[in-house]
């Protein structure tokens, strides 16, 4: 006999709860059955139920599963961490990279002429110096409101040179170490909401 698992279940909790008779009657009732057939049906489905102290233990259906919410943070919380690390540590190699090339650039002296204008309005430092006996200029990267430099401050400029090719750049915090600041300041966010979340997980 097919029976539908709605009632289905209802008999098995009857049976755990020690309600035979009762299991039989409603067996009797639903399917219209004799006494003897909804007797029959009932000890078949009697087999189906594990019993203990504790009451009904088998559930026909599949309970949906969510995960707990600490379990939730714990997941996110690595996921952040590892952001955060991973940031420290491209903001940690970029550095290392420009200690290196300062380390073996040459150094000259040049002076802030004027200011070219970023995309923002900042303004961006150019700086004049004197190489190979030739006075050239070169821009910086960064712009800033108000200027980082005055008119005429004098900056130290890098001539860095790698497999013949020359680089330079401009003496200042934020022209040297624009990159791993940023980077740094971002995995700090990170680290500080991923640490967060692992407290609330624990």
């Amino acid at each position: 006999m097919n029976i539908p698992e709605t009632t289905k279940f209802k008999i098995h909790q009857l049976i755990a709860d020690g309600k035979k008779l009762e299991a039989v009657k409603y067996v009797k009732e639903q399917f219209g059955l004799a006494l003897k057939d909804a007797l029959k049906l009932v000890e078949a489905l009697e087999k189906e139920v594990p019993l203990s102290g504790s009451g009904y233990q088998k559930r026909p259906f599949a309970r949906t599963s969510f995960p707990r919410p600490d379990k939730v943070f714990y997941i996110f919380s690595r996921a952040f961490l590892g952001v955060a690390f991973l940031l420290f540590a491209i903001g940690a190699t970029m550095a290392y990279d420009t200690n290196e090339e300062l380390n073996h650039a040459l150094q000259l002296k040049g002076r802030v002429t004027e200011f070219a204008y970023g995309s923002d309005g900042g303004s961006i430092p150019v700086v004049e110096f004197t190489h190979k006996g030739q006075k050239q200029k070169v821009q910086g990267s960064v712009a800033s409101t108000p200027p980082a430099y005055d008119i005429g401050e004098p900056v130290k400029v890098f001539v860095i040179t790698s497999e013949g090719y020359e680089k330079i750049r401009i003496d200042g915090i934020f022209e040297l170490w624009i990159g791993p600041i940023i980077l740094a300041f971002i995995g700090t966010i990170f680290l500080f909401i991923g640490g967060g979340m692992y407290a609330v997980s624990r």
